[in-house]
């Protein structure tokens, strides 16, 4: 099983270039705590919200806003707002 072999399923991974399977990878490896690889996916896949998630855990807040309001993606935005609601208070938003 490639499981048993993370090496040669990263391999697989990168010869593949399935989106759904490099969404699998990303998610894996943000599950994993390898944030800097799944960045990379997630940008491949263009997932946004799972990029702007991964930014904040890196907290990288500026890269998250920036790919918010450059993409428009609804997710992304949604999950910014409600970061800065959490994290920062409604002050923080005014500036956005």
């Amino acid at each position: 099983m490639l499981f048993d072999t993370p090496e040669i399923l990263k391999e697989y991974v990168m010869k593949n270039s399935d989106k759904d399977l490099r969404q699998w990878w990303a998610q894996y490896q943000e599950f994993c705590g390898e944030f800097e690889e799944a960045e990379k996916y997630y940008h491949q896949c263009k997932n946004y919200l799972s990029l702007a998630r991964v930014y904040c855990c890196l907290e990288r807040v500026d890269d998250a806003d920036k790919l918010a309001n450059e993409t428009g993606d609804p997710a992304a935005c949604y999950h910014m707002a409600r970061y800065h609601e959490t994290e920062q208070g409604f002050e923080r938003l005014k500036l956005l």
